[in-house]
């Protein structure tokens, strides 16, 4: 499960709950059910991944210091893709990029991490 509250001005929220990726513009007072699988962010909140199957891994770069991993959907590569950018001593996860099935670009750094926290399950619950 993920979840995204962007600082004002910005009035976005989106939830990824395991089964939707719920966009939720506060200003219009509007929210958008998209299922995960039809988008490349289904690939972050998987209990299990794997880079075969129904993943195909397009590229890998490296760059010192840096690992990039491209992947997208083996069935539906038009759903978009979803590039992971690591650092790599020691291998942890710092950025990603997601292309969507409009060719819109979403980067997004993580900074200020904190591991090993309890969160509210409600968090990532959408109440309208």
């Amino acid at each position: 499960k993920m979840l995204f509250e962007y600082d004002p001005p910005a009035s976005i929220l989106m939830i990824a709950d395991g089964i939707f990726l719920v966009y939720i513009d506060k200003d219009l007072d509007q929210v958008t059910h998209i299922f995960l699988k039809s988008t490349p962010v289904n690939f972050l909140v998987r209990e299990d991944i794997r880079m075969d199957g129904d993943i195909t891994v397009t590229r890998v770069a490296r760059s010192p210091g840096v690992l990039r991993l491209t992947v997208q959907d083996t069935n539906e590569p038009e759903k978009g893709s979803l590039t992971l950018i690591f650092a790599d001593n020691p291998l942890a996860l710092r950025k990603w990029t997601v292309i969507d099935a409009q060719n819109i670009r979403t980067n997004v750094t993580l900074t200020g991490l904190e591991t090993g926290m309890t969160l509210d399950p409600k968090l990532f619950q959408h109440s309208p």
